[in-house]
């Protein structure tokens, strides 16, 4: 776009798998990853925190939507990919703040539930 290192282009699919045919000899398979490890019920996992940065290009494939309370998902401005997940430094955006509080606020709430659960198990006794 404007702002940054991509250009302005609409996703073609059959586009984008005739050029990697056409450049590298390789039959693109789009729907690899869903089928070699599933998606379709993801309503079973729990304690994910999808984050997307709003300048990935492929965020358009991830989880962008909260599905529960307990697979949050988070798109976050003026990020890239992983960019909560780094380091954090002064010039950091403030919507990767919120991000990295809501992260570190889902994953303690989820520890301390799970503590709370195993505390209340008895003992282990052999």
């Amino acid at each position: 776009g404007q702002t940054d290192m991509f250009w302005n282009s609409e996703f073609n699919l059959k586009q984008s798998i005739d050029s990697c045919k056409a450049s590298w000899n390789v039959t693109s398979h789009p729907l690899w990853a869903t089928i070699e490890w599933g998606g379709y019920n993801i309503q079973s996992c729990s304690n994910i925190v999808f984050s997307n940065g709003d300048y990935d290009p492929w965020s358009g494939s991830g989880v962008t939507e909260t599905i529960s309370d307990s697979l949050i998902a988070l798109v976050i401005s003026e990020s890239a990919h992983h960019l909560d997940l780094f380091w954090s430094h002064p010039d950091d955006p403030e919507s990767v703040r919120i991000a990295r509080d809501t992260e570190r606020s889902y994953i303690r709430l989820w520890v301390d539930e799970a503590m709370e659960r195993n505390s209340l198990k008895p003992p282990i006794t052999y």
